[in-house]
């Protein structure tokens, strides 16, 4: 499916991301980007940690995790979940770049 691009700014663990993605696309980005904040919001209620990079990371591996469940009960994998995962990835590059 040929589809127009467009530019979105996302915010995940306080940090601006703008981002070049598929029109209809849009709504799956944003609702990744919801479930992380939640996840990271839900991290710092349980647990303490030096900053909020280490609640990333830790949503990171709890998504992970999620994925290999799913992946090794035969299930079908959540689309959402590869998302989520993705841009998580992505955001740990950045990190680890600056």
């Amino acid at each position: 499916m040929n589809s127009k691009q467009i530019s979105i700014r996302v915010y995940i663990a306080d940090r601006p991301y703008k981002l070049n993605i598929p029109q209809h696309e849009e709504e799956q980005v944003r609702l990744a980007v919801k479930r992380i904040s939640d996840k990271i919001t839900e991290l710092k209620g349980s647990y303490q940690a030096k900053d909020v990079y280490d609640y990333l990371a830790m949503a990171a591996l709890l998504l992970c995790t999620e994925l290999v469940k799913n992946e090794e009960a035969g299930g079908p994998v959540d689309q959402e979940v590869h998302q989520e995962i993705s841009q998580l990835e992505q955001l740990l590059k950045d990190i680890s770049i600056d």
